[in-house]
């Protein structure tokens, strides 16, 4: 049957970019198409995201389809929204706990009923959606700011520079630390955005910006 090989790069595959690299360095005929290279480019659109000078932003293209997406009426509608208001979440403060009871929703084991809960989550995503922040580059150079919320739900973080986020951390809380204290609730989304972002934080001066007044008192 001759031998089988691949013909281009299977998704998956291990080191894939050195595999990439070896096969550039060792072979001569490969060429780029002058047709789809850009060269001087101030703004770039890549992978569902605009990059250029001052960070990385949503594409306007993806949100204005979320924001004219009609309301589910179905779990398998539903979910299409989720997965593409997931894809931008990193974008969107608070995204967990707004999100939560269209999560709910979305379980196979809840029979589909919309409420104007759900309605509330819905439209607020999509506003969310909207008036995204950008998200700057990192300074290594520069100390970083971190501010942490909480709620019944879900915790969530922003690391920022000169004022500016950087990135968003955000995580459900499980059924069993939903018990905690709000005192608890409020340093356990401290601790989760430490150990996050723990490679940009060692070593850096780092503040804290928390409205929860016990945890000014951590260190002493």
């Amino acid at each position: 049957m001759g031998l089988f090989e691949w013909l281009v790069m299977p998704f998956g595959l291990a080191n894939a970019p050195a595999t990439f690299m070896r096969l550039m360095h060792e072979h001569n005929n490969l060429y780029a198409n002058f047709s789809k290279c850009s060269f001087g480019e101030t703004s770039i659109s890549y992978l569902g995201y605009i990059i250029d000078a001052h960070g990385v932003q949503v594409d306007p293209v993806k949100v204005e389809v979320l924001f004219k997406w009609p309301t589910p009426s179905n779990i398998t509608e539903l979910r299409s929204f989720l997965g593409l208001a997931n894809f931008y979440h990193k974008f969107i403060l608070h995204y967990s706990n707004i999100a939560t009871p269209l999560h709910q929703l979305a379980k196979a084991s809840v029979a589909f009923k919309w409420t104007k809960i759900h309605s509330r989550a819905f439209n607020t995503l999509k506003e969310k959606l909207c008036s995204t922040h950008v998200l700057v580059q990192l300074d290594l150079s520069q100390p970083f700011e971190i501010e942490t919320y909480a709620s019944q739900y879900a915790l969530g973080a922003v690391l920022k520079q000169n004022g500016h986020p950087v990135a968003y951390h955000l995580e459900k809380i499980s059924s069993a630390k939903r018990n905690y204290s709000t005192y608890d609730k409020e340093l356990y989304a401290l601790v989760k955005a430490i150990k996050y972002w723990r490679h940009y934080l060692l070593g850096k001066e780092t503040v804290v910006h928390t409205d929860h007044l016990p945890l000014q008192f951590l260190q002493s």
